[in-house]
């Protein structure tokens, strides 16, 4: 990779967690009574965990560094997307829903499992510096793909669901709820290009990862931030 990629890629992260931190906040003030958005500003918040630790894992201080910002880069992904997974609930179902705390509870400890799978220590092994690179078990990798295909593709079906039922009693509720089903598939682009990162192993396709990640969340924030969801 050349240099000029390389900075590009390390601007492009810092971009995309900075942005996350700062949609946080503005959706948390915008109604902070309502778990619904204090739930998915939590989300955005553990969410810029996966370009900050992925920023420092580029940098390549050491082995350590590179072990421990690895790891924390991909349970910011899975904690986020547990946190946007409840919050996409609560919009759809109620905070008071008995089915969302049922949910809730299945949610959580098959997340608790994946992030021991994350920290199993010959998870990541053989650790190279300069260029940056390691080595990741078919578990964790499997295991993170699933899950974030199996988060998000509830998301899209409890949405595609509530959209159809809010359909004729309340347009404006039904649009936002499409804005976010359209930010989760599109989502699924950091997907595509992580595969593709490694099948033609040209490094510079992980900045597509957080454009495609930069994109979800402006779109998931927009419809939010224009007016309260109550």
């Amino acid at each position: 990779m050349e240099l000029w990629q390389f900075y590009t890629m390390l601007a492009v992260q810092l971009l995309t967690g900075f942005m996350a931190l700062i949609l946080a906040f503005f959706i948390y003030k915008r109604n902070p009574e309502y778990k619904g958005n204090v739930n998915l500003s939590f989300g955005f918040i553990l969410y810029s965990l996966y370009p900050f630790g992925c920023f420092f894992y580029e940098l390549g201080i050491s082995e350590l560094v590179v072990q421990i910002s690895l790891r924390i880069s991909y349970l910011g992904s899975i904690l986020g997307a547990l946190f946007f997974l409840i919050s996409m609930s609560i919009f759809c179902l109620g905070s008071k829903s008995e089915q969302l705390r049922k949910f809730k509870i299945f949610a959580i400890i098959i997340t608790i499992l994946v992030c021991i799978i994350i920290f199993i220590p010959n998870s990541v092994t053989d650790v190279e510096l300069n260029p940056t690179a390691t080595e990741r078990s078919m578990v964790l990798m499997a295991a993170i793909s699933s899950y974030i295909l199996l988060t998000t593709g509830r998301m899209v079906y409890l949405l595609s669901k509530t959209i159809n039922e809010f359909e004729d009693k309340n347009s404006l509720v039904s649009q936002r709820l499409r804005n976010f089903r359209i930010a989760l598939i599109i989502s699924l682009g950091i997907l595509i290009f992580s595969i593709i990162e490694n099948i033609t192993q040209i490094h510079f396709f992980n900045v597509f990862n957080y454009l495609f990640l930069l994109l979800t969340y402006i779109l998931i924030s927009r419809p939010l931030l224009q007016k309260k969801l109550s």
